[in-house]
Protein backbone atom coordinates (compact mmCIF):
# COMPACT_ATOMS: atom_id res chain seq x y z
CA UNK A 1 0.00 0.00 0.00
CA UNK A 2 2.73 2.64 1.04
CA UNK A 3 5.05 1.51 -2.02
CA UNK A 4 2.31 1.54 -4.66
CA UNK A 5 1.46 4.76 -3.36
CA UNK A 6 4.98 6.30 -3.64
CA UNK A 7 5.31 4.39 -6.92
CA UNK A 8 2.56 6.19 -8.41
CA UNK A 9 3.37 9.47 -7.19
CA UNK A 10 6.65 9.09 -9.02
CA UNK A 11 4.57 10.07 -12.57
CA UNK A 12 1.83 12.36 -10.59
CA UNK A 13 3.38 13.57 -7.41
CA UNK A 14 1.05 13.82 -4.24
CA UNK A 15 -2.38 12.52 -6.00
CA UNK A 16 -1.69 9.29 -4.23
CA UNK A 17 -1.81 8.35 -0.53
CA UNK A 18 -1.62 5.01 1.09
CA UNK A 19 -4.57 4.11 3.25
CA UNK A 20 -5.81 1.08 5.12
CA UNK A 21 -9.07 -0.41 5.83
CA UNK A 22 -8.09 -1.79 9.47
CA UNK A 23 -5.86 -2.21 12.27
CA UNK A 24 -2.52 -2.47 11.85
CA UNK A 25 -0.74 -5.78 12.81
CA UNK A 26 2.47 -6.23 14.91
CA UNK A 27 4.57 -6.94 11.61
CA UNK A 28 3.31 -4.06 10.06
CA UNK A 29 4.18 -2.18 12.59
CA UNK A 30 7.63 -3.12 12.86
CA UNK A 31 8.08 -2.38 9.14
CA UNK A 32 6.79 1.25 9.84
CA UNK A 33 9.05 1.71 12.65
CA UNK A 34 11.66 0.35 11.17
CA UNK A 35 11.69 1.93 7.88
CA UNK A 36 10.85 5.46 9.81
CA UNK A 37 7.29 5.41 7.82
CA UNK A 38 4.50 6.93 9.14
CA UNK A 39 1.01 4.92 9.05
CA UNK A 40 -1.29 5.15 6.40
CA UNK A 41 -4.42 6.77 6.61
CA UNK A 42 -7.35 4.74 8.24
CA UNK A 43 -10.41 4.29 5.90
CA UNK A 44 -13.23 3.30 8.49
CA UNK A 45 -15.29 2.16 5.74
CA UNK A 46 -15.05 1.42 1.59
CA UNK A 47 -19.29 1.71 1.26
CA UNK A 48 -19.65 4.28 -1.17
CA UNK A 49 -21.32 7.53 0.44
CA UNK A 50 -23.38 10.41 -1.25
CA UNK A 51 -20.49 12.38 -1.92
CA UNK A 52 -19.21 9.59 -4.02
CA UNK A 53 -22.03 9.54 -6.40
CA UNK A 54 -22.25 12.29 -9.26
CA UNK A 55 -24.95 14.86 -8.18
CA UNK A 56 -26.46 17.25 -10.64
CA UNK A 57 -26.39 20.32 -9.07
CA UNK A 58 -29.08 21.86 -10.29
CA UNK A 59 -32.32 23.31 -8.99
CA UNK A 60 -35.13 25.28 -9.92
CA UNK A 61 -37.25 27.86 -8.08
CA UNK A 62 -40.92 28.06 -7.08
CA UNK A 63 -41.85 30.37 -9.77
CA UNK A 64 -40.64 27.96 -12.73
CA UNK A 65 -43.12 26.59 -14.85
CA UNK A 66 -43.19 22.94 -15.05
CA UNK A 67 -42.92 22.63 -18.61
CA UNK A 68 -39.48 24.18 -17.96
CA UNK A 69 -38.83 21.76 -15.00
CA UNK A 70 -39.29 18.63 -17.36
CA UNK A 71 -37.48 19.96 -20.00
CA UNK A 72 -34.59 20.52 -17.51
CA UNK A 73 -34.94 17.04 -16.14
CA UNK A 74 -35.28 15.68 -19.81
CA UNK A 75 -32.15 17.38 -20.41
CA UNK A 76 -29.87 16.42 -18.01
CA UNK A 77 -31.50 12.83 -17.44
CA UNK A 78 -32.56 13.40 -13.76
CA UNK A 79 -35.75 12.20 -12.46
CA UNK A 80 -35.84 14.72 -9.14
CA UNK A 81 -34.96 18.54 -8.78
CA UNK A 82 -34.53 20.34 -5.82
CA UNK A 83 -36.79 23.41 -5.39
CA UNK A 84 -35.79 26.48 -3.66
CA UNK A 85 -36.51 30.02 -2.37
CA UNK A 86 -35.44 33.04 -3.81
CA UNK A 87 -32.38 32.71 -1.03
CA UNK A 88 -31.08 29.38 -2.28
CA UNK A 89 -32.94 27.66 1.03
CA UNK A 90 -34.37 24.22 0.01
CA UNK A 91 -38.21 24.21 0.02
CA UNK A 92 -38.97 20.52 -1.37
CA UNK A 93 -38.30 18.32 -4.03
CA UNK A 94 -40.22 17.66 -7.94
CA UNK A 95 -40.12 14.67 -9.27
CA UNK A 96 -41.79 12.92 -12.47
CA UNK A 97 -44.58 11.81 -10.70
CA UNK A 98 -45.17 15.03 -9.10
CA UNK A 99 -45.10 17.06 -12.53
CA UNK A 100 -46.97 14.40 -13.94
CA UNK A 101 -50.09 15.02 -11.81
CA UNK A 102 -49.80 19.58 -12.30
CA UNK A 103 -51.44 18.08 -15.67
CA UNK A 104 -53.36 15.30 -15.26
CA UNK A 105 -56.37 16.13 -12.56
CA UNK A 106 -58.56 12.68 -11.34
CA UNK A 107 -62.25 13.97 -12.24
CA UNK A 108 -63.23 10.40 -10.86
CA UNK A 109 -62.43 6.67 -11.19
CA UNK A 110 -61.13 5.69 -14.18
CA UNK A 111 -61.56 9.46 -15.75
CA UNK A 112 -59.01 11.82 -15.88
CA UNK A 113 -58.86 15.52 -17.10
CA UNK A 114 -55.58 16.92 -18.59
CA UNK A 115 -55.23 20.39 -20.16
CA UNK A 116 -53.83 20.55 -24.01
CA UNK A 117 -50.15 19.52 -23.67
CA UNK A 118 -48.02 18.70 -26.32
CA UNK A 119 -47.41 14.72 -26.44
CA UNK A 120 -43.54 14.64 -26.57
CA UNK A 121 -44.03 16.73 -23.51
CA UNK A 122 -46.55 14.11 -21.39
CA UNK A 123 -44.05 11.45 -22.66
CA UNK A 124 -40.67 13.18 -21.39
CA UNK A 125 -43.14 14.24 -18.07
CA UNK A 126 -43.75 10.23 -17.79
CA UNK A 127 -40.41 9.13 -19.12
CA UNK A 128 -42.33 7.10 -21.77
CA UNK A 129 -42.42 6.38 -25.42
CA UNK A 130 -44.88 7.20 -28.07
CA UNK A 131 -45.68 3.93 -29.79
CA UNK A 132 -48.43 5.87 -32.11
CA UNK A 133 -48.89 9.26 -32.36
CA UNK A 134 -52.05 10.41 -34.12
CA UNK A 135 -51.99 13.98 -32.29
CA UNK A 136 -49.05 16.58 -31.33
CA UNK A 137 -51.49 17.82 -28.42
CA UNK A 138 -53.61 15.99 -26.03
CA UNK A 139 -56.17 17.46 -24.06
CA UNK A 140 -59.65 16.50 -22.87
CA UNK A 141 -61.03 13.65 -21.00
CA UNK A 142 -57.76 11.00 -21.33
CA UNK A 143 -57.56 7.73 -20.33
CA UNK A 144 -53.78 6.90 -19.24
CA UNK A 145 -52.75 3.55 -18.83
CA UNK A 146 -49.19 2.53 -17.40
CA UNK A 147 -47.97 -0.97 -18.06
CA UNK A 148 -44.33 -1.32 -15.97
CA UNK A 149 -43.30 -5.22 -16.56
CA UNK A 150 -40.06 -4.42 -15.36
CA UNK A 151 -38.23 -1.78 -13.27
CA UNK A 152 -36.26 -0.67 -16.75
CA UNK A 153 -39.45 -0.52 -19.06
CA UNK A 154 -42.26 1.84 -18.90
CA UNK A 155 -44.68 2.06 -21.64
CA UNK A 156 -47.81 4.18 -21.72
CA UNK A 157 -51.10 4.09 -24.41
CA UNK A 158 -53.30 7.58 -24.17
CA UNK A 159 -56.77 7.46 -25.85
CA UNK A 160 -58.93 10.89 -25.65
CA UNK A 161 -62.65 11.68 -26.72
CA UNK A 162 -61.38 14.93 -27.59
CA UNK A 163 -58.05 16.56 -28.90
CA UNK A 164 -56.54 19.38 -30.43
CA UNK A 165 -53.51 19.32 -33.21
CA UNK A 166 -50.97 21.90 -33.49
Amino acid sequence: MIGYAAFKNLAEPDTYLAARCGELNAETCFALETFGLKAPALIDSVEPRVSDLRIARISVTQDIPTINVAALMDTHDIRNVPVTDDQGKLIGVVGEHGLARAYVNRLKIGELSISPLPLDILASILSARVVVKATETLGGRVIIALDTPDKKTSRWLATTNRYSSR
